[in-house]
């Protein structure tokens, strides 16, 4: 089946990368601290993020917290973070030795997983079949076989923000026809393993 081709201009994954290379660098560096500490199994305190939280100009980067740890930052919430009132499981999961996160979407467990540079599963599930999903990850290199992705389409006018767009939209799929009937009823493109590898380095070169 042939991959979906579409306009660059309407594969909003261009806007969100343009978002963070324009982030100060001392923003960028607190998200590749926090992501390590998270693939430690660490909770991060409150304190140590205090500026970056306050500082408006950041919003992009989602830094939330709870009873003075962080809970979530772009991309990711931690694996301990729990509250009886809500559900804050996603189907995206990474596992470290040391340390587990979930990912907002497919997207965001490569580029975390690529960055923080440690040999780690991500975890899936394909969202037509339920099949599960693994994802190896030797410290460098990739592998899985025969997976398919979803990236969102359109432009920002559809939410509040280009995370907006991406959350729930980017997921994992078994083969590329449940990838496209996903892609259609969702508003999405569907790449293939190089391609989301070539997008992953696109956005590890933007935070890095």
């Amino acid at each position: 089946m042939e991959v979906l081709a579409v306009d660059n201009f309407k594969s909003l994954y261009y806007l969100l990368i343009d978002d963070i290379k324009n982030l100060k660098p001392i923003a960028k560096q607190s998200l590749l601290r926090l992501y390590e500490q998270f693939s430690q199994g660490l909770s991060p305190n409150t304190k140590d993020y205090q500026l970056i939280m306050q500082d408006n100009t950041h919003a992009s980067l989602c830094i939330d917290s709870h009873a003075g740890k962080i809970t979530s930052c772009f991309g990711c919430q931690s694996y301990h973070y729990t509250d009886d009132k809500k559900n804050y499981t996603t189907e995206h999961v990474i596992e470290w030795p040391s340390g587990k996160v979930f990912a907002w979407c497919i997207w965001d467990a490569f580029f975390i997983t690529k960055l923080v540079g440690k040999s780690a599963t991500i975890r899936t599930v394909d969202f037509i079949n339920k099949t599960k999903i693994k994802i190896e990850f030797d410290g460098s290199v990739f592998n899985c076989d025969d997976c398919w992705f979803s990236f969102p389409l359109g432009d920002t006018q559809m939410n509040e923000s280009i995370r907006a767009c991406f959350c729930c939209r980017t997921k994992a799929f078994t083969n590329p026809q449940n990838a496209q009937i996903y892609a259609n009823q969702y508003n999405c493109e569907v790449v293939d393993m190089t391609e989301i590898l070539a997008r992953t380095q696109k956005i590890v070169m933007a935070l890095t």
